[in-house]
């Protein structure tokens, strides 16, 4: 029954490398029997060995290839440069200072708002009590005026 493994094939630093990778089942006289290649990308692979106990080995061009026991291997498998000046590619750092700076900013503003707004309201509660707490002035009525009629 095959012997189900699942993995990813990456570089030393533990990011996928920058090509796929040979994924192979080696018989006892050293010859594969099958193989795959991992994804670019990724570095992910399935592969089907015969049983658990059948020699698996991965190998890249200018990377020293590994043996395992299907078995045993394990679900990140780093791969080294056979030699430093052969393989060349570093991964950008990441730089979070304007991340930092950006996400700071908009707390900022926010609060910012927030205060004001609330300013806004009690300004607008404060308006509104002292509009309903003063009454108008009744509108005097004009006085009628007197005609004087003579006889």
């Amino acid at each position: 029954m095959p012997y189900k493994i699942t993995g990813k094939v990456v570089g030393d630093d533990g990011y996928p490398i920058y090509q796929q990778a040979i994924i192979a089942e080696i018989n006892s006289d050293g010859q594969q029997i099958a193989n795959i290649l991992s994804t670019e990308d990724t570095g992910s692979f399935v592969f089907f060995a015969d049983n658990e106990n059948s020699k698996i080995k991965i190998t890249s061009p200018g990377y020293k290839e590994q043996f395992f026991l299907a078995k045993n291997i394990p679900i990140a498998i780093p791969l080294y440069p056979i030699d430093e000046s052969v393989i060349t590619v570093t991964r950008p750092k990441s730089n979070k200072t304007v991340l930092y700076f950006t996400v700071g900013t908009l707390a900022v503003a926010a609060i910012a708002a927030i205060v004001i707004g609330n300013k806004d309201k009690k300004k607008q509660t404060a308006k509104s009590k002292t509009v309903a707490t003063v009454k108008p002035k009744p509108k005097a009525l004009p006085k009628p005026k007197a005609k004087i009629v003579t006889v």
